[in-house]
């Protein structure tokens, strides 16, 4: 473990993660166009609010700052599933997740899962909680061609992540298990997959006292 620990170098990161669009605005402040390759804006973790990112949490990482980048519980329930060739699992956390998102490709293999563990306990000791939540916020897809929860909100409710409620934010959090089966947009049969996901969702950030 120990020399795996020491071969494996955080990696520069992919292109197509760092991509941004440009966004031009009229003098009002309202959206004239968007040019570029990936339809993403990078935003501060200020401007995502706090309901929003607990949402997040509570979809996908309930224990995040309280927790090792890597859940080894997980990972090793997802690799021995992955060799009895069950379906695939992440077994990940937010840290790992966003590894996967910002450094490596999407394959499912033993090799890349290794790499993406070391990878984010190096992480993890160099940046903080806060600046891998946001880059995971950034990095993430959440469907209709948007990439970060800035062009999410824009593709879902027509405007900016700081302007999101809980409920709106809760439905995007939702999205970032499989934004094809859970936007209700893409076939009546989501529908109520979504609301279930959705209320996952939800009722998780009360078990975290995070909603009351």
């Amino acid at each position: 473990v120990l020399t795996g620990y020491l071969m494996v170098d955080i990696p520069r990161p992919k292109a197509i993660a760092a991509a941004q669009n440009n966004v031009y605005l009229y003098a009002d402040g309202s959206q004239l166009a968007r040019v570029g390759e990936v339809n993403r804006e990078i935003i501060p973790l200020e401007r995502v609010p706090v309901p929003v990112r607990q949402a997040v949490l509570a979809a996908e990482d309930r224990d995040f700052y309280d927790s090792p980048e890597v859940d080894l519980t997980a990972m090793a329930r997802a690799t021995w599933n992955m060799l009895r060739g069950g379906g695939t699992q992440s077994g990940s956390t937010i840290t790992q997740q966003y590894v996967k998102n910002y450094y490596l490709d999407q394959e499912q293999t033993i090799t890349r899962k290794v790499k993406e563990l070391f990878i984010a306990v190096k992480l993890g000791q160099e940046v903080s909680k806060d600046e891998i939540l946001a880059g995971y916020l950034n990095t993430s897809y959440f469907g209709r061609d948007a990439y970060g929860v800035q062009a999410a909100a824009q593709a879902y409710y027509g405007k900016n992540a700081e302007e999101l409620t809980t409920a709106e934010g809760a439905y995007l959090a939702a999205l970032l298990n499989a934004p094809s089966a859970y936007d209700v947009a893409a076939g009546n049969g989501n529908r109520a997959a979504a609301v279930a996901r959705w209320e996952y969702v939800l009722d998780g950030m009360v078990s975290e006292g995070w909603l009351g």
